[in-house]
């Protein structure tokens, strides 16, 4: 999985501090993510990238963070900074 985040500059800071509290709640849940990039031209977009064996244990993920409060109350805290984001199932060749 791709993900991109947008925000103002003004929250760029924000976000740091929120990737931050993230992944401490993916690690707890077994998320293994690939890395973390902004984009250099354009420091507002942030990107990760998470692997996830199959298809089941993405859902098996999924569905624990969408029931861990730490979870939720963060994407609320980002929900309300982010300005825009896109996310890219990617599968191998």
């Amino acid at each position: 999985m791709l993900y991109r985040t947008s925000v103002s500059e003004d929250d760029i800071g924000e976000l740091d501090d929120l990737r931050s509290e993230f992944i401490k709640i993916y690690h707890k849940h077994g998320v293994k993510i690939i890395g973390y990039w902004r984009d250099k031209n354009k420091p507002v977009h942030t990107y990760y990238m998470s692997e996830y064996k199959d298809e089941e244990e993405y859902r098996s993920t999924i569905e624990k963070l969408h029931s861990d409060e730490d979870y939720i109350r963060l994407s609320a805290r980002l929900n309300a900074i982010r300005t825009d984001s896109t996310v890219t199932r990617l599968i191998p060749l």
